[in-house]
């Protein structure tokens, strides 16, 4: 979907950006709670959940509730329409997280795009997390980074 010129584009991607570095430093994790079949709410945020790297590969999906969510570490629950039920699984979710901090290397350039992955080393657990960081635009010299880390839990099937 074309969504604009290079500066619409730019102008896009910088709010992303600013976005997703102000949910980080607030430590907020997001949540969609869809009661119901979710009808018409398939998986097809997850194709934008990866992260926006540059302008060229901005999309108004990035900044969807869905989206948001699982960058923050949240979750997308629907299939239920029982309202307090999923509202409950988000404050017992939400209840018990980790804070990891770490020391980014200097950016390339502002608002660049880090791609952030937690391994457990324990079989069958899934660690959620935010999905990745964007380098501050006044910094080359960069501060610590700390991302939450929700309680990891049991992965449903085979591990990966």
């Amino acid at each position: 979907m074309s969504i604009g010129g290079p500066k619409k584009r730019q102008n896009i991607y910088n709010y992303i950006a600013s976005l997703s570095t102000a949910l980080r430093e607030a430590r907020i994790t997001l949540y969609d709670v869809i009661p119901g079949s979710g009808f018409g709410r398939g998986d097809i945020y997850m194709t934008y959940v990866k992260g926006v790297s540059d302008t060229n590969h901005v999309d108004l999906g990035d900044l969807s509730l869905p989206v948001l969510a699982t960058q923050t570490g949240g979750q997308v629950l629907m299939g239920s329409s029982d309202l307090a039920d999923l509202i409950d699984r988000c404050v017992m979710d939400a209840k018990v997280n980790y804070v990891l901090t770490f020391k980014p290397p200097p950016a390339a350039h502002p608002n660049e795009y880090h791609a952030i992955q937690v391994q457990l080393d324990r079989p069958g657990l899934k660690a959620r997390t935010r999905s990745g960081y964007y380098t501050p635009p006044a910094h080359n010299e960069q501060p610590p980074v700390a991302i939450s880390l929700q309680e990891p839990t049991a992965v449903k099937g085979t591990p990966e």
